[in-house]
């Protein structure tokens, strides 16, 4: 994941500022940073950089298209930028990097924002119009990635977290009172609500257009892009095939990356689809497994009859008791910009860190259960 941050402004914005935001998402982003400014300075886009696809310095963000038209600040990854790139290039694009960035820049310069139905991937990202004065902004389908904005002082400003939005003068620092019972009923604060009044999370499958002018930018309304298409009429002797086939399809593209890829692997339905459909593209599979000394809780055997079935290189991590207050520490009181009610993110977050020492990317099983409830 990566860290993105913004702001379009009445007045020139203070680049500094702008930089003290985008470092309070080193977490997200720790092998580079970008910081840009338009030559008004009423527009700023800040970038921390989790390096996936090509690794190199040229696909650094914010990433300019090769006139300088459109810049963007991109927090994700788009599974398909290959066939889009491949499409493109046979319409005379050219390309200067490897990046799915810079085919996003160039696929919205030809599509607009059509080209949101053309994106797989996870994803929330602002691309910068200097000719139009527009700031383009949209979250994926699912909602994976993170988009807050606000609307302050005569400017309008976003991030992927909460906390990069605190230090912009006159934020502010009040309960939303509805969000707070909101989550006393659900256990979370849903969207477009944040904790915070007047903060606002874009919706999944929306998009979000600002325009920039003498008075300062005008925000439009949240429109949805995508919704989820029901087909009810779907004969049940092709669901397995279906499904099958779009759980490889996904795996194949979810792979593709300049760094190694793991699994998130319990031993359940999702997680163990997941490791087996990596294996069957030819992955050589990472797998990952968080273990308790509770018997009735405990699922790494049933993880290593995966693992050893498909031959992962496996790892094992056990939760204890003890563990609780420091992980506690270490995720409630910074990584957490809102209440939720969800104490699996304690073993979650146990697994991400002993994931990290040998990869960057991991799939999970999360959704599955939702999904075939």
């Amino acid at each position: 994941m990566c860290g993105i941050v913004g702001a379009v402004a009445r007045e020139r914005v203070d680049r500094a500022l702008v930089e003290r935001m985008r470092d309070r998402l080193v977490d997200r982003g720790p092998d580079a940073e970008g910081l840009w400014a338009s030559p008004d300075g009423r527009v700023c886009l800040g970038h921390r950089r989790l390096s996936i696809v090509d690794l190199s310095p040229d696909a650094n963000q914010p990433f300019a298209s090769g006139d300088g038209r459109f810049w963007i600040v991109l927090n994700g990854e788009i599974y398909n930028f290959r066939r889009l790139r491949d499409q493109l290039e046979r319409e005379g694009v050219g390309f200067r990097t490897r990046s799915d960035t810079e085919v996003l820049v160039e696929a919205y310069r030809r599509f607009g924002a059509d080209c949101l139905d053309r994106l797989s991937g996870m994803f929330a990202f602002a691309i910068w119009d200097a000719e139009e004065q527009v700031l383009f902004c949209a979250r994926d389908r699912a909602g994976e990635k993170p988009f807050y904005y606000t609307t302050v002082g005569g400017a309008f400003v976003f991030a992927s977290e909460l906390k990069a939005l605190l230090p912009w003068p006159g934020f502010r620092h009040e309960l939303d009172h509805t969000a707070v019972a909101d989550y006393l009923t659900f256990g979370f604060v849903p969207d477009p609500k944040s904790i915070w009044a007047g903060t606002s999370k874009l919706p999944p499958g929306h998009s979000l257009t600002v325009r920039l002018g003498a008075d300062g930018p005008t925000v439009g309304e949240p429109e949805q892009w995508w919704d989820l298409e029901l087909q009810p009429d779907a004969a049940e002797a092709s669901w397995d095939d279906t499904i099958l086939h779009a759980l490889e399809a996904a795996a194949g593209e979810m792979s593709f990356a300049d760094v190694p890829v793991g699994t998130f692997l319990s031993g359940g339905v999702d997680s163990s689809s997941v490791t087996a459909a990596l294996s069957k593209a030819g992955c050589n599979v990472r797998t990952f497994t968080i273990g308790f000394e509770e018997d009735g809780y405990d699922e790494r055997p049933f993880a290593r009859e995966v693992a050893e079935l498909y031959r992962t290189s496996h790892t094992e991590r056990t939760v204890v008791p003890e563990d609780v207050g420091a992980l506690f520490r270490d995720t409630i009181l910074w990584h957490y910009d809102e209440p939720f009610n969800d104490f699996s993110y304690l073993p979650t977050y146990a697994l991400c860190r002993e994931a990290r020492r040998t990869v960057t990317v991991a799939l999970t099983g999360d959704g599955g259960d939702e999904l075939f409830a």
